[in-house]
């Protein structure tokens, strides 16, 4: 299973955009992590910008970025999921 982060700062907090593809599905999760000041602490950053940076860098692609938030107790709160079956009986 190949996963992918989006990661944006549109407000004043940190939202991402999850996908799971395996050969016949696409899972997506979308969430908010609200902690902004755990988030610069986790990531040794000054800035929103840094903050991107340093999750871009690490977890656009894999599925590393739960287990980071989960070892450094920083919440995060799923605002959306879906599911799409990409078979094709063509």
């Amino acid at each position: 299973m190949d996963c992918f982060f989006l990661f944006d700062f549109p407000d004043e907090n940190l939202t991402f955009h999850a996908e799971y593809c395996t050969e016949r599905a696409v899972h997506t999760l979308d969430g908010v992590v609200p902690d902004l000041s755990a988030l610069y602490a986790a990531t040794d950053a000054s800035d929103k910008e840094g903050v991107l940076k340093f999750l871009t860098a690490r977890f656009s692609s894999g599925n590393g970025f739960f287990e980071f938030l989960k070892e450094r107790g920083i919440a995060f709160v799923p605002t959306g999921k879906s599911y799409a079956d990409t078979s094709s009986d063509v």
